[in-house]
């Protein structure tokens, strides 16, 4: 053909002699085969059928597609690309979100997935010419730049050959669901990547191979003056950006000031590096960068960029109290409180009057007393978790230690170092959590686990890239983390936890110093993720409101202990604080145990199914042991009488129908099986609550017998009404339950309502004891599984108190230990009526108002007569027995003053119960209010 001819045609199709010659160049290269079939498609919402019909077949394609030798890899023009990714970012504007429009990332995660443990010194540098697709190149780094702005965490990129390709970057820190802007000043066109051991992979969907990286620790962005790019010569233009070319002390600060006001941490953390690299010694960007890192959650670098300016005697004095501060508040994030305490003080003894500090120093010795007492205000922590899932504490260990355990996962187990009474064993904070509150709600994020075979939620999918980059900022809890158990092809150490230096490791954002295996992590997170649901107020009803998606959590040391559904510690989540605490007296050496899934919820099969993804093959505990002398006809006769009702609820069946369907199940059960059957406790108590019919009270003494069957099908023993059948709690009060341990067969809520639902019953009836007996006893479970003082019992419970009646027994009874011929008399001062003002105060702050009280206060119910004295110096409350009117009262005698240590929100309480909160609202002006926790800089 003509040459001329040639270069016009290529001219009208848009092919350049640059195209030309790479196509030229790859005219040898096989191309991408095809497998026999496309991978199956997974897409939001699929049913739990849908995926176990589609997770095997997309595992028989992957094993398929592993069968193919790697090739080369097709040749695409560059303009060809430039114009497709062109069009691909122009989808992801940066007003998608603001347009409502939403935005779908897919991973597939439980897979084989290279991640580099070589030093990139110890590496070979390599090309597009000498890649293959479907193959990790061992040996090697790819060094490269982008040459287009980034879609999503996908990156057009070039070699210094010109071979242009994509690169998709997954698990970097702050990309989860940031915003194209964000992305160009992360990633400006001209960065330069240098990519150990990469893994070019065929598409899975779309027609161009990628190079893909897992793990953040596998890319370094390379500066301009990096030794690996001597002697580098690159055959296209320079497609730096202006941000790149910004290289002085001055241009750095301003621009990374910029970027730090516009809340982007990370892109402003690598701008102040770029400035340190220019001069090593500006104490202006470390500074500014150890504030970034606060932002990051880096602690360790915030410290140790903090650390080099508090100690240069040549840095301003200003610069250097700064860095003290800076410094105190990453101790503190680290849980160093005493450090902390110590640095804050130095702080204020520059500014004495800095009212912020004075709240950091008071939060510094609140976190020491929690940690040395193993005390908190849990009711206090339970109000903040309604609106902030993340809380501020410190942890507690209990007499508790980590020792080689056989036949479990990793060999290893919790086991108390002394006798251990009922009550708290451990207190401790997520290694990092995820709520979906947290994430951005126009974003899906699809991720199948191959390992679980399930599919994940958003916030799983989150908490891995979380992981990875408080590992980052973080370096020395590497071990922490990848000591815990990876499934039954790791071997974990024997001892845990591992030592940490307390030492802390400087940050550079630009390249990680320590290597994350993501496959393994994966694993980890697999094998020991939580999910910290906020405990809530219990209701009686079901929520009218969304449901939220799962959280999902990584904890530590409450990984390794081991499972048993009946077991002898019980684990809950007040916000995203895990709370571990004995359910019985358990011996020195004995192992401590937690249940991983609910016996109530789940039946024997559905257990052990959930026990093998933890690669648990049998539950010793004694309730699956009664399980397994139950035949497997047995099993399968339960789940087909519970299918029968499935279609409507089981409190709509008649009474005679609920009877049948329990005799039924009893059928099923062998004749030496002890009385914990939690599939039938749901029958019985259905059947207690036909019994109750309103407006009569004859069949309430039946409905008591029901519901104490209930209770004892879940694993409580249950006693008589007799002080001599009763049993002592850990605080000396005599309930109707065995006391000695309390079952685990359902969570802490079932029973507990059970509980209320029998103080109701024998309101009914006129059986004071009965109900305060109750009553307790449900404040006495609540107080053993989840913690907190009677004030947090009133609260938590509060909807089920309201729905039943209950507000005002509780009130008098928990809050005040009253009984109905008890006397209270409290407040009888001056002093003492300020103090039930400042006392009202807390408790309405507790429950989200603010109130007052309106005098004079009314007639009082039958039940108790309340009376306000005002005479002189002499002012107070007074509640006493009885239902004489108020005109009765002989107003001239002041009551009796009640003990200092009596004096409590408790009353105030009391008050609020019995007249109901439109009797207290009123205007607040004047009345003392809690002084607000003093915030952060």
């Amino acid at each position: 053909m003509d040459p001329q001819m040639l270069n016009t045609m290529m001219a009208q199709l848009g092919i350049s002699q640059e195209d030309l010659q790479a196509y030229q160049d790859t005219m040898g290269a096989v191309g991408i085969p095809e497998t026999s079939t496309s991978p199956p498609q997974f897409h939001p919402g699929m049913s739990e059928a849908e995926l176990r019909g589609v997770i095997p077949k997309y595992k028989a394609w992957f094993e398929e597609d592993r069968k193919i030798p790697p090739q080369r890899a097709r040749h695409v023009p560059r303009k060809t690309l430039l114009s497709f990714h062109d069009q691909l970012r122009r989808t992801q504007g940066p007003d998608r979100h603001r347009r409502g429009g939403v935005s779908t990332r897919m991973t597939i995660s439980g897979f084989p997935r290279h991640s580099s443990i070589v030093p990139l010194e110890r590496l070979e540098r390599i090309c597009f010419s000498q890649m293959l697709v479907r193959k990790a190149h061992l040996g090697s780094y790819l060094l490269c730049r982008s040459i287009a702005p980034s879609s999503s965490v996908q990156l057009l990129i070039e070699d210094p050959e010109g071979t242009t390709h994509y690169l998709t970057i997954y698990n970097f820190p702050t990309t989860s669901h940031c915003s194209p802007k964000y992305l160009d000043e992360l990633f400006p066109v001209g960065t330069i990547f240098a990519i150990r051991e990469p893994t070019f992979k065929a598409p899975t969907t779309g027609n161009y191979p990628i190079v893909r990286v897992d793990s953040p620790s596998d890319i370094i962005l390379v500066s301009p003056g990096h030794i690996v790019l001597k002697g580098v010569a690159w055959r296209t233009n320079d497609p730096s950006s202006k941000t790149l070319a910004m290289s002085t002390v001055d241009s750095c600060r301003d621009r990374g000031n910029a970027m730090f006001k516009a809340s982007h941490w990370l892109p402003a953390a690598l701008m102040y590096s770029r400035g340190l690299a220019a001069d090593p010694e500006a104490t202006v960007l470390l500074s500014n960068r150890a504030e970034v890192y606060l932002r990051l959650g880096f602690w360790s670098g915030a410290i140790a960029d903090a650390r080099r300016v508090r100690t240069n005697s040549d840095a301003p004095e200003a610069l250097r109290n700064k860095a003290v501060f800076r410094e105190a508040k990453a101790e503190y994030a680290r849980g160093n409180y005493k450090t902390a305490e110590g640095l804050f003080f130095q702080w204020q003894s520059v500014r004495p009057d800095d009212e912020v500090v004075k709240g950091w120093i008071s939060r510094a010795r609140k976190r020491q007393a929690e940690q040395e007492t193993g005390e908190y205000d849990w009711e206090t922590l339970f109000n903040q978790s309604q609106s902030d899932h993340h809380l501020d504490v410190a942890e507690f260990r209990g007499p508790i230690e980590v020792q080689q355990v056989s036949r479990r996962g990793g060999g290893r187990g919790i086991v108390a170092v002394q006798d251990i009474e009922i009550g708290q064993l451990l207190v401790t904070k997520p290694f990092h959590s995820v709520y979906e509150r947290d994430l951005h709600p126009n974003e899906i994020m699809l991720s199948v686990d191959l390992i679980t075979s399930k599919m994940n939620t958003r916030t799983q999918s989150a908490l891995l890239a979380g992981v990875m980059q408080k590992l980052l900022g973080n370096p020395e809890l590497h071990g922490l983390v990848f000591d815990l158990y990876a499934g039954p092809d790791s071997s974990p150490p024997s001892s845990y936890p591992p030592v940490i230096s307390p030492d802390v490791t400087p940050v550079d954002p630009s390249q990680a110093s320590i290597d994350i295996d993501v496959a393994r992590l994966d694993a980890i997170i697999s094998f020991n993720g939580f999910s910290p649901s906020v405990l809530e107020p219990i209701s009686c009803r079901s929520k009218s409101r969304p449901e939220e998606g799962k959280p999902s959590g990584l904890y530590l040391l409450p990984s390794l202990f081991n499972h048993a559904c009946q077991s002898n510690a019980v684990w809950t989540c007040v916000g995203d604080v895990m709370v571990i605490r004995a359910t019985k007296r358990i011996i020195l050496g004995e192992k401590i145990t937690i249940p991983y899934t609910s016996a109530h919820s789940n039946p024997y099969e559905e257990r052990r199914a959930i026990l093998r993804r933890y690669s648990i093959d049998e539950c010793g505990c004694s309730l699956c042991q009664d399980d397994r002398k139950d035949d497997e006809s047995a099993h399968k006769m339960r789940d087909e009488l519970l299918a029968r009702r499935k279609s409507s609820r089981l409190t709509d069946a008649s009474t005679a129908q609920l009877l049948s369907l329990e005799q039924q199940f009893a059928a099923t059960y062998s004749p030496s099986r002890g009385p914990c059957k939690p599939r039938v406790a749901d029958i019985q108590h259905a059947i207690a609550e036909t019994l109750r019919k309103p407006g009569s009270t004859a069949s309430i003494p039946n409905a008591i017998e029901y519901e104490k069957k209930a209770l004892e099908s879940l694993g409580f023993i249950v006693l008589g009404k007799d002080a001599m059948q009763q049993s002592e709690s850990w605080d000396g009060t005599k309930l109707p339950i065995d006391t000695a341990q309390i079952s685990t067969a359902s969570v802490f809520d079932i029973p507990a309502l059970c509980m209320l639902r029998l103080a109701h019953d024998y309101l009914r009836l006129s059986d004071t004891s009965g109900a305060i007996g109750w009553l307790k006893t449900a404040q006495w479970l609540v107080a053993t599984w989840v913690g907190g003082d009677k004030m947090f019992f009133m609260r938590i419970m509060a909807p089920v108190l309201e729905e039943w009646k209950l507000k005002r027994l509780a009130a008098s009874v928990v809050l005040c230990d009253a009984t109905i011929s008890d006397t209270i008399d409290c407040y009888s001062t001056h002093e003492g009526f300020q103090r039930l003002y400042s006392d009202m105060a807390r408790y309405f702050h507790s429950i989200g108002g603010k109130y007052n009280v309106r005098c004079p206060l009314p007639n009082a119910p039958a039940l108790y007569h309340v009376s306000l004295y005002e005479g002189g110096t002499s002012t107070g409350i007074s509640c006493s027995g009885g239902a004489a009117p108020a005109d009765e009262e002989d107003a001239s005698t002041a009551p009796k003053r009640m003990p200092e240590s009596a004096c409590s929100p408790a009353c105030a309480a009391l008050l609020f119960a019995w007249f109901g909160e439109e009797l207290f609202r009123t205007d607040i002006s004047g009345a003392p209010e809690l002084e607000p926790a003093a915030e952060a800089e």
